[in-house]
């Protein structure tokens, strides 16, 4: 299973994440930094079994 770590100590807003993301899973060019663009690759795209695990999360960056 492939394992990826997003590390939000590195994370300040949504296009620091999406950077993280391209970086991590190495999506495609066309990807277009949203969710419903996020589930089409996941869905489709990445080999599966993938397991995407979120570390140093503050309380505040889940708002």
């Amino acid at each position: 299973m492939n394992t990826i770590y997003i590390d939000f100590s590195e994370i300040g807003d949504m296009e620091d994440f999406y950077a993280q993301l391209k970086e991590k899973i190495e999506l495609p060019e066309y990807f277009g930094d949203n969710l419903d663009a996020l589930y089409d690759c996941i869905s489709g795209d990445l080999e599966m079994p993938l397991h995407i695990e979120f570390v140093n999360m503050t309380v505040e960056q889940l708002e």
